[in-house]
């Protein structure tokens, strides 16, 4: 159960630009705004993508994570770096990604946790079902409105029936809000039916995202961290700063010659 509620926590509230090395908002459900970030890096040409963070280190930043894209932007493999104390080197995971004929992610393993997922689509290329086995397996399910993500619902099994059957619990909830562009505008997250973070998503006159405001629990008063949206060059992130831990994520991109 703990290695669940670590994962669970770990993929929440770490932003997906760090996972998937930009800054749109996405969960799994987010197609359209996976397909325009696929768009960007072919564009701009990035094969790889290699984050640093300078948590333990405020001057020297260290590597924890390198993404290697194909040549339509889809993202091939990624390397997870942590240190290890007592081999005084890094410990390295190795995450892959396939495709279907589609383009669409159909599924997924990765390495620290040896944990495999897998992907269902309706006919408009709306993700519908998520699922992924291991060390306790998830599902996860999409609803949609006009084309829009609304809410996201996630299961877990935490223990077997007496047929040895996964006994299937609802541990997360997630409720999205846009405006009238259709950008995602709040996010309320529930956990085990508790309403645990109230979320904001704030964008720059350009349309990108500048900042992301999390309260615990309903939004009142200020929020308990603010998620800060630098870019560069093709309107690729460069770095995101985190005011609760006082981290900075940077990044650096290679460009093919194709």
């Amino acid at each position: 159960m703990y290695l669940f509620l670590k994962t669970t926590m770990l993929f929440y509230f770490l932003p997906f630009s760090l996972l998937y090395g930009q800054n749109i908002p996405i969960t799994h459900g987010d197609f359209k705004a996976e397909q325009a970030l696929r768009k960007l890096y072919d564009e701009a040409r990035v094969v790889s993508c290699q984050i640093f963070s300078n948590e333990k280190d405020k001057e020297n930043p260290q590597l924890i994570l390198s993404q290697e894209y194909d040549r339509e932007g889809k993202m091939t493999q990624e390397l997870e770096f942590e240190y290890n104390v007592e081999k005084e080197a890094n410990d390295t995971f190795v995450n892959t990604f396939t495709y279907d004929a589609k383009g669409l992610l159909s599924g997924y393993n990765t390495g620290r946790y040896d944990i495999m997922g897998g992907y269902i689509y309706n006919d408009k290329n709306e993700l519908r079902y998520y699922g992924m086995s291991g060390a306790e397996a998830r599902t996860f399910s999409f609803v949609y409105k006009k084309g829009l993500l609304i809410q996201e619902i996630g299961n877990g099994a935490t223990q077997l029936t007496e047929e040895g059957r996964p006994n299937w619990t609802k541990f997360e909830e997630r409720f999205f809000e846009y405006n009238h562009k259709k950008q995602r505008v709040g996010e309320k997250y529930y956990f085990f039916g508790n309403l645990s973070v109230t979320k904001e998503y704030v964008y720059d006159k350009k349309g990108y995202l500048s900042q992301e405001k999390m309260w615990y629990g309903e939004k009142t008063g200020e929020p308990y961290n603010i998620l800060t949206y630098s870019y560069g060059d093709n309107h690729l992130l460069t770095a995101i700063q985190n005011t609760e831990e006082g981290v900075t994520l940077s990044y650096k991109y290679t460009y093919s010659d194709w």
